[in-house]
């Protein structure tokens, strides 16, 4: 199991170093400073519409929150930089799983 642990640390320290992570990194970076209030925008409107969405399509503010929602979340992920993000992070998770399968492998060898 030792051997496990060592190969897990190699692992996290390799992954670090790879462009894979490291463009991930710089854009996640960006995305938190550059788009810092369009995201708080979003969440704020998806709140919103969350408390609208208690009552329903009765509500008296529910086309309107519906709206301006929908327009604001598809501008957001529309967005040439959160697009990256997201398929980058697509990418570093397709990694991620991989490894998680091949940690499975190792350790049902000793089960």
């Amino acid at each position: 199991m030792i051997e496990l642990n060592f190969l897990i640390d190699d692992y996290i320290d390799e992954f670090k170093q790879t462009k894979l992570y490291k463009d991930y990194y710089e854009i996640t970076e960006l995305v938190q400073t550059k788009y810092k209030d369009k995201t708080k925008e979003l969440v704020d409107l998806k709140n919103k519409f969350d408390e609208v969405m208690k009552i329903g399509k009765f509500h008296p503010d529910f086309k309107e929150v519906a709206s301006n929602y929908q327009k604001i979340r598809n501008d957001y992920y529309q967005n040439k930089d959160i697009v990256l993000q997201r398929e980058l992070e697509a990418k570093l998770q397709k990694n991620i799983n991989n490894f998680i399968k091949t940690i499975t492998n190792k350790i049902s060898e000793h089960i």
